[in-house]
């Protein structure tokens, strides 16, 4: 019991700091406070671990004197509540219409199946070979140190934030049942986020929540969101950051700068989508711009830099002598960086574990669809309305058939380039056989990506967006955050050398496209197909 009280008070000092901030939302509030929540784990480990006194008595007190500080800055605030107006009202439209309350039933349902399985011991190679392995030593240790004689080169060289919260969990419970926490936490401020940021992009709430409903049900969100991995808890961070930075004033563009310094402090990858969050920024102004990097540099300076200080220590190198940070990365390079951006777009082709047979009714039923909602739309408006309105409704049906055709494009490219993907006669290919598996067409935390509807949905949305902005019928904000996957694709191709599981990695750009979904959710026929598709 003590060890979840230690966690609730941590929790309870981040609401307390979030609401203390007195920001205009229940959204900013919430991503505020899962930051703070963050920062009150890694702020606390790093401080006792010199003294060796990341201990549950050294968190005791450290909890309790960091509530008390809360609860007198609440206090001198005025009380200050968080606004519940808006959030109510919102709450309100959306459990008004059953499609949107069906698909949110759908989301809880896949969040109470992933917390049934973090129950189970975690039994993943990462998870348990360096991420749960150094916070053990940690543990054991009283405070974050260098681990001598480590097996593994990652359980020092690696950023620490994501495992400085399973630190803080197994000291506080005094065992391992937490070990998804930090991870499953991370899921729920990506869902927050995206629907925060859709909102802000100016997208209606039945929308935004279908595009955060959506995003809930990507395979590589899931599938990561029971393991003590990192790479939702990297995700999480650009996330904020992107609902922060839409966010008006300076308070919260600042704060969002705070989230992009936690993403450098949790994995180096989360580098490569800072230059998209920077525009973000810039398009919205000078004082958001300045007032990020002021943020930035603040959170990289208190709790994002010191894992690449222990680099420095003792290896003399930022990033860790030895690392894939150090040894997967490349200059760009002729055919290298060219076979990378088709292995990348191959791998992004995820079909998780449907059969070509599953594939092909789904289409059928797609065209089924598309017939039926052209015939009823000609009964009240013109043909071009009605095959629009059949091509929104069908999309979700033929996604994986479009997945499937699209990786058979893309390695048919790949291979008149002279990158062989795919092997002849059902043979697998130089791809496939470092997995002894089709690449695409099987579920692991590691490979894959969004599953079928997931890749087809961005893409959609990103697509329409940019025809959007050519009609100015919307800012650059969304033209930025359409760019993401493309623009993480190509910064990829070029600064790699290639590895399977780069693909999971693609997490990062998802979220930031993630809010511009709520562009496919026009009409209930079409939020219905989603709905289906998703929860399939």
């Amino acid at each position: 019991m003590t060890g979840f009280a230690l966690i609730g008070f941590a929790a309870l000092t981040s609401l307390l700091v979030a609401a203390s901030l007195r920001l205009q939302s229940a959204v900013s509030t919430l991503v505020v406070a899962y930051l703070a929540y963050v920062a009150n784990l890694g702020i606390v480990t790093l401080a006792l671990s010199p003294f060796r006194e990341v201990t549950r008595t050294g968190l005791t007190i450290a909890e309790l004197c960091l509530l008390g500080g809360a609860a007198l800055a609440w206090r001198a605030r005025g009380y200050a509540f968080v606004p519940l107006a808006p959030a109510r009202r919102a709450f309100l439209e959306v459990i008004r219409d059953p499609l949107t309350v069906l698909f949110f039933a759908v989301v809880l349902v896949v969040l109470g199946y992933e917390l049934l399985l973090a129950s189970s011991p975690p039994n993943n190679m990462d998870s348990l070979t360096y991420h749960l392995a150094r916070a053990a030593a940690w543990a054991q240790h009283g405070g974050i140190y260098w681990i001598p004689n480590a097996p593994e080169v990652e359980m020092n060289a690696y950023q620490p934030l994501a495992e400085q919260q399973d630190l803080f969990y197994l000291v506080a419970t005094g065992g391992g049942s937490l070990y998804a926490a930090p991870q499953f936490l991370a899921e729920l401020a990506v869902l927050v986020a995206v629907y925060g940021g859709s909102r802000r992009l100016g997208f209606a709430v039945r929308p935004a929540a279908c595009a955060s409903f959506l995003v809930g049900t990507f395979s590589l969100l899931v599938l990561e969101s029971v393991t003590a991995q990192n790479d939702l808890v990297a995700a999480s961070f650009p996330a904020v950051a992107m609902c922060l930075l839409l966010g008006r004033g300076r308070l919260e563009p600042a704060l969002g700068g705070v989230a992009a310094a936690f993403a450098l402090g949790t994995k180096l990858t989360t580098g490569l989508v800072v230059p998209i969050l920077a525009v973000l920024a810039l398009v919205r102004g000078r004082r958001v711009f300045g007032a990020g990097l002021l943020g930035g540099l603040a959170g990289f300076l208190v709790l994002g830099m010191w894992g690449y200080v222990l680099n420095a220590v003792h290896t003399g190198h930022l990033l860790g002598a030895g690392t894939a940070g150090v040894q997967d990365r490349a200059s760009p390079a002729y055919p290298r960086s060219v076979a990378n951006a088709f292995y990348l777009m191959y791998g992004l082709m995820d079909l998780s574990v449907l059969s070509n047979r599953q594939i092909y009714l789904l289409a059928g039923g797609g065209v089924l669809a598309a017939v039926c909602m052209a015939l009823w739309t000609l009964r009240r408006d013109r043909m071009r309305a009605a095959l629009a309105g059949a091509a929104r409704v069908s999309l979700p049906f033929l996604a994986p058939l479009l997945v499937l055709g699209g990786a058979a494009v893309v390695a048919f490219g790949a291979r008149a380039w002279g990158f062989p993907i795919r092997g002849p006669g059902g043979i697998l290919g130089p791809l496939d056989s470092n997995l002894n598996e089709v690449y695409t067409r099987f579920a692991n935390e590691d490979y894959s990506a969004y599953g079928p509807i997931g890749i087809v949905a961005l893409l959609a949305a990103a697509v329409l967006t940019v025809r959007a902005f050519a009609l100015r019928r919307v800012d650059a904000r969304h033209l930025v955050l359409a760019a993401a996957l493309p623009t993480f694709l190509v910064l990829v191709a070029l600064n790699a050398t290639w590895v399977p599981f780069l693909i999971r990695y693609f997490l990062l750009p998802a979220v930031l496209t993630a809010p511009l979904l709520a562009r496919l959710f026009r009409g209930r026929a079409t939020t219905a197909a989603y709905l289906a598709l998703g929860a399939l």
